[in-house]
């Protein structure tokens, strides 16, 4: 198995049109979306990110 970085965590809900709160760790917290496709912990799991949007202190995120 590769080697993996952690680049961001998915938080809880934001609203009800099936967002996320989204913790982004890169250097420049836009270059998340570069890392394509994401996967869980477990590296079984494979997420893209279809929407990004700023928030106050995290992202608001609409997983595909």
């Amino acid at each position: 198995m590769a080697d993996r970085i952690l680049v961001a965590r998915i938080g809880a809900p934001h609203g009800v049109r099936g967002e996320v709160r989204l913790f982004v760790f890169t250097e420049d917290p836009g270059a998340v979306l570069d890392y394509d496709p994401l996967t869980d912990a477990t590296g079984k799991k494979r997420f893209r990110i279809a929407t990004l949007r700023a928030a106050k202190d995290h992202f608001v995120a609409r997983i595909e």
